[in-house]
């Protein structure tokens, strides 16, 4: 075996005989001496001057990088700016298409604009049992309830469609044609769907100009869905009317286009003209302050002066109103109208607080002009009339009135209710004093922009005033006054009326014509108009004028035997309060006259009830009752009034001889406990059910079982009513029934209740007499009068 090699040793240093060139060490630095060492001066230097130049470095890599970020979003919103500009220019070159294409399609009557009103099938089942609105809306529209028709007969009208379809159209996808028919549908609304139509107030922004807008409330699913609103713009109001005319045509043709032109708020309801009319439906048009309706009437048109409407209020509907008028379970708008109450019922509940907010606020609207105010039904300003009356009751006999200033804070509080709202305001005597109504009434005919009397009035009146002749004098005022307007010469008429009353009174509160005409005349007659101290400026020959208006009111205007009967009415009893120191007692209220029968219902008398009369009632010919001699009758009559119609119509009064009270007074000590089975059914059962009864002291109760041992529930008798007799539709197969109702509640008929209170019956004859016994002398001790005694 090979012996393993010996490595060769290794040497520190090359043998000489190296053919190899051994390396030249490089020089080293030498040695630092004493002065060349390195201080911390040195060393902070050069730390700072190598931070100073990373952060330079740091810098300027941000500085690029930013710049590097902020040119490529510069070059990103270029590019959206372009695009955002193309689509501009793109969507206002389609919309200017648009108006041409609307405005020629408007004025030629075609089909061929961008929002247009298309004639769609009508009904194939058009003799079916729904009903259809038969008046001036459309042919086939059909109504929620069948008993609401509308007798119109001018429906008949060439080339109208039963039923329309409004198109909107997205103008981005329109591409460069001007025909709109050919570009994408974007939704469409049928006109049998829309509730009402509103001018809006014109929109304005920063980016667009007035935008002149019309809104459409749209429900498209019936009265279980709630509307939603459309919004649509035009870039004029006369394109707007446009558009809002042709939309009304074709809703409605009950409307002459004079008021189809100029309509502020279009829409559809249900309408009762008085408590006692028939709901019908109908379409409503507010224009200005004035409510225009179709009406069943021969003229086919109700009007409304919202200016005379009392009251704007809403009001809960009953259950016939319900079933008559289907809606969302909204209630009814009640208008307080001269004539009559309107009452206006709407299929959503959106719908009738949009149209109270707009009725209200035309009615409410009273503006500067004395014809901008709201009026009573003779055409008079309400703050007139108002503040007359009062000054008429309280103030005739006052010294100084008109003369005396009121308090300011009283004045400027009247004056703001009263522009707010006249009809809400309620003078009272222990508030308001007279000087504070009487400067109310100065200060609202001192604030108007046109005077009572205008200037150029003045100039015939003065000219009258010279005239020798006294009846051609009073028939130049009579003219000259005649000729303003209607609601000028009424307030005129009332106001002198006023003060010729007040100067008749002038021994009691010193104001006669001279003293009123010269509080007065610069007030409804000023002069002319100070331009140095911007007051009021008249001079003597409107004081006379007025002071002749005032002491001749009777030649100059001539009242009618009506006006002099309320006048000397209203004198005799204040001089009669003149002359009474002490004030005369208040007449007794309560009294109340009502038929009563004697005997049968051939006999009928009419009767004043007082307190003080007892008298037998009768409700609805099923059930009696015996009214007590301590009863009060005038009690028992005012509570039908809070029953249901149905219920109260057939009540009356029946004095008869009744000879039951006699056989109850013999069984006076033989009814403290009466028990026995009846029968008995509650307001919400028609059948009736065996159970045990028994009334004790005043209390009416019945079991579960004949033990008498589960109590189910009782009655105090004191606090029902109890009727002799059942209600007809009932048939408790029994020879007697008695009927009671809660005494101080009212008897509401509902659903789940359908049945007047609740009936018990028996089978035995002679049990009626014990039970109606103890009920009856459980709520008074003695069922008889007591005798009178005759002195002989």
């Amino acid at each position: 075996m090979d012996k393993a090699p010996v490595p060769k040793p290794r040497s520190a240093f090359l043998s000489q005989n190296d053919g190899i060139k051994r390396p030249v060490p490089l020089p080293r630095t030498k040695e630092p001496g004493s002065n060349d060492r390195v201080t911390a001066s040195d060393i902070l230097r050069s730390i700072s001057t190598v931070s100073k130049q990373i952060t330079e470095d740091v810098a300027s890599k941000v500085s690029n990088s930013a710049k590097t970020a902020n040119d490529k979003i510069e070059r990103s919103i270029q590019d959206g700016s372009k695009f955002a500009k193309g689509t501009l220019e793109k969507t206002l070159n389609t919309s200017r298409a648009m108006r041409d294409t609307v405005a020629k399609s408007v004025i030629e009557g075609t089909r061929s604009a961008g929002l247009k009103l298309r004639k769609s099938k009508k009904l194939d089942n058009a003799g079916d049992g729904d009903s259809q609105r038969q008046n001036s809306l459309y042919e086939n529209w059909t109504l929620p309830s069948q008993r609401i028709v509308i007798n119109n007969p001018s429906n008949e009208i060439a080339d109208r469609p039963s039923k329309s379809t409004i198109l909107e159209f997205d103008p981005l996808n329109m591409g460069n044609t001007v025909n709109p028919t050919n570009s994408i549908l974007k939704e469409s609304y049928t006109l049998d769907s829309i509730n009402s139509m509103q001018i809006v107030l014109p929109l304005s922004s920063s980016t667009t100009s007035n935008s002149y807008c019309f809104e459409l409330s749209v429900a498209m699913g019936g009265i279980r869905n709630n509307p939603r609103k459309v919004l649509f713009s035009c870039a004029s109001a006369s394109e707007r009317r446009s558009w809002a005319q042709k939309i009304a045509e074709h809703l409605t043709s009950s409307f002459p286009t004079k008021y189809t032109a100029e309509f502020t708020r279009c829409g559809w309801c249900y309408i009762k003209e008085g408590v006692s009319g028939e709901w019908y439906g109908a379409w409503l048009m507010l224009i200005r302050r004035v409510l225009i309706y179709s009406s069943n009437t021969e003229s086919g048109m109700g009007c409304v002066d919202l200016r005379k409407t009392r009251c704007v209020v809403m009001q809960a509907a009953d259950d016939e109103t319900k079933h008559a008028c289907p809606s969302d379970g909204s209630g009814n708008l009640l208008l307080g109208c001269p004539l009559a109450t309107l009452y206006l019922r709407f299929p959503h509940e959106r719908e009738l607080k949009g149209w109270r907010f707009m009725i209200k606020l035309a009615a409410h609207n009273n503006g500067a002009h004395i014809h901008h105010q709201q009026l009573t039904k003779e055409d008079i300003p309400t703050i007139v009339d108002k503040c007359i009356s009062f000054i008429f009751a309280y103030g005739s006999l006052s010294e100084g009135i008109y003369r005396r200033a009121g308090s300011s804070v009283v004045l400027a509080e009247l004056l703001a209710r009263f522009r707010r709202d006249a009809w809400s305001v309620q003078l009272i005597p222990g508030q308001h004093s007279e000087h504070d109504v009487a400067g109310v009434l100065k200060r609202f005919f001192r604030d108007l922009p046109d005077s009572l009397i205008p200037q150029d009035r003045h100039a015939a009146l003065t000219t009258a005033l010279e005239l020798e002749d006294e009846a051609a004098r009073y028939a130049e005022y009579r003219r000259t006054l005649n000729s303003l307007g209607v609601v000028a010469r009424n307030t005129a008429r009332k106001l002198f009326a006023h003060l010729h009353f007040l100067q008749s009174m002038a021994h009691a509160n010193k104001m006669n014509a001279e003293n009123l005409a010269s509080v007065w005349a610069p007030t409804i007659m000023p002069a002319a108009l100070a331009s140095n101290a911007l007051q009021t400026a008249w001079s003597s020959k409107e004081v006379y004028v007025v002071r002749d208006l005032i002491a001749n009111y009777e030649a100059v205007w001539r009242p009618t035997q009506a006006e002099r009967a309320r006048e000397a009415a209203v004198r005799r009893v204040l001089t009669r309060v003149l002359s009474n120191a002490a004030p005369a007692a208040p007449r007794t209220a309560g009294d109340l006259r009502a038929w009563v029968y004697v005997h049968d219902r051939h006999n009928c008398y009419q009767i004043v009830l007082t307190p003080n009369k007892t008298k037998e009632v009768i409700c609805n010919d099923a059930m009696r009752r015996i009214v007590h001699i301590d009863e009060i009758v005038l009690d028992v009559v005012l509570r039908w009034g809070y029953w249901d119609e149905e219920d109260r119509k057939d009540n009356y009064l029946l004095v008869k001889e009744n000879k039951v009270l006699q056989e109850m007074d013999a069984m006076r000590h033989t009814t403290s406990l009466v028990c026995g089975e009846l029968r008995l059914a509650n307001e919400s059962s028609k059948s009736f059910k065996l159970h045990m009864f028994e009334f004790n002291k005043t209390k009416l109760c019945y079991f579960k079982d004949k033990q008498g041992s589960q109590k189910i529930d009782e009655w105090d008798v004191k606090d029902i009513l109890w009727y002799v007799g059942h209600e007809p539709k009932r048939n408790p197969q029994s020879r007697w029934a008695i009927t009671f109702i809660p005494r101080n509640n009212k008897p509401k008929r509902s659903k789940e209740r359908p049945w007047f209170g609740c009936t018990v019956a028996g089978a035995v004859t002679e049990d009626q007499l014990k039970w109606t016994a103890a009920m009856m002398f459980a709520e008074h001790t003695n069922v008889l009068p007591s005798p009178r005694l005759v002195i002989t």
